[in-house]
Protein backbone atom coordinates (compact mmCIF):
# COMPACT_ATOMS: atom_id res chain seq x y z
CA UNK A 1 0.00 0.00 0.00
CA UNK A 2 1.25 3.29 -0.96
CA UNK A 3 1.56 5.67 1.86
CA UNK A 4 2.41 9.16 -0.96
CA UNK A 5 0.57 11.95 -0.63
CA UNK A 6 0.55 14.53 -3.30
CA UNK A 7 2.78 17.06 -0.78
CA UNK A 8 5.41 14.18 -1.42
CA UNK A 9 5.38 14.09 -5.32
CA UNK A 10 6.16 17.96 -5.68
CA UNK A 11 7.57 18.92 -8.87
CA UNK A 12 10.18 22.05 -8.65
CA UNK A 13 10.49 24.75 -11.36
CA UNK A 14 13.65 24.80 -13.64
CA UNK A 15 14.38 20.74 -12.51
CA UNK A 16 14.57 20.07 -16.26
CA UNK A 17 12.49 17.39 -18.03
CA UNK A 18 11.32 14.54 -16.61
CA UNK A 19 12.47 11.94 -19.45
CA UNK A 20 15.68 12.63 -21.33
CA UNK A 21 15.74 13.16 -25.30
CA UNK A 22 16.05 10.38 -27.52
CA UNK A 23 20.45 10.14 -28.59
CA UNK A 24 19.64 10.35 -32.23
CA UNK A 25 18.06 13.52 -31.62
CA UNK A 26 21.03 14.97 -31.36
CA UNK A 27 23.80 13.12 -32.50
CA UNK A 28 27.09 14.21 -31.85
CA UNK A 29 29.58 15.45 -34.92
CA UNK A 30 31.84 13.17 -36.28
CA UNK A 31 34.88 13.69 -37.91
CA UNK A 32 34.64 14.50 -42.08
CA UNK A 33 36.82 10.95 -42.38
CA UNK A 34 34.26 9.48 -40.35
CA UNK A 35 31.71 10.64 -42.58
CA UNK A 36 30.10 9.75 -45.90
CA UNK A 37 27.90 11.90 -47.96
CA UNK A 38 24.91 10.65 -49.26
CA UNK A 39 22.33 11.94 -52.08
CA UNK A 40 18.59 11.17 -52.24
CA UNK A 41 17.01 10.04 -55.81
CA UNK A 42 13.77 8.88 -54.95
CA UNK A 43 10.38 10.54 -55.35
CA UNK A 44 9.82 12.16 -52.05
CA UNK A 45 11.40 12.12 -49.09
CA UNK A 46 13.23 9.09 -46.75
CA UNK A 47 14.26 8.96 -43.01
CA UNK A 48 16.41 5.37 -42.64
CA UNK A 49 18.36 4.56 -39.33
CA UNK A 50 21.84 3.70 -39.51
CA UNK A 51 21.79 0.16 -38.87
CA UNK A 52 25.28 0.46 -37.38
CA UNK A 53 24.93 3.48 -35.56
CA UNK A 54 21.34 4.10 -34.44
CA UNK A 55 21.00 7.40 -36.18
CA UNK A 56 18.22 8.74 -38.04
CA UNK A 57 19.28 10.51 -41.15
CA UNK A 58 16.04 12.26 -43.00
CA UNK A 59 16.53 12.73 -46.42
CA UNK A 60 13.86 15.90 -46.89
CA UNK A 61 13.44 16.19 -51.25
CA UNK A 62 14.72 14.71 -54.31
CA UNK A 63 18.69 15.66 -54.69
CA UNK A 64 18.74 15.71 -50.76
CA UNK A 65 22.51 15.25 -49.47
CA UNK A 66 23.08 13.83 -45.56
CA UNK A 67 25.99 13.39 -44.26
CA UNK A 68 26.07 9.79 -42.49
CA UNK A 69 28.43 8.00 -39.87
CA UNK A 70 30.89 5.45 -42.03
CA UNK A 71 29.71 2.60 -40.35
CA UNK A 72 26.38 2.80 -41.56
CA UNK A 73 27.65 3.22 -45.59
CA UNK A 74 27.52 -0.52 -46.54
CA UNK A 75 23.97 -0.81 -45.43
CA UNK A 76 22.81 2.59 -47.09
CA UNK A 77 24.58 2.27 -49.96
CA UNK A 78 22.29 -0.86 -51.15
CA UNK A 79 19.46 1.16 -51.10
CA UNK A 80 18.01 1.97 -54.59
CA UNK A 81 17.17 5.85 -53.62
CA UNK A 82 20.64 6.99 -52.28
CA UNK A 83 23.60 7.49 -54.17
CA UNK A 84 26.96 6.97 -52.16
CA UNK A 85 28.64 10.68 -53.49
CA UNK A 86 31.90 9.61 -51.07
CA UNK A 87 34.98 8.48 -52.54
CA UNK A 88 35.44 5.16 -51.75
Amino acid sequence: MCHCTSSNRRIHPGAGPLVAPAPWLHPPAAAPRDRALFEYIGATGLTVIGPASGRRYRFERPGAQVGIDARDRGALERLPQLRCLSAA
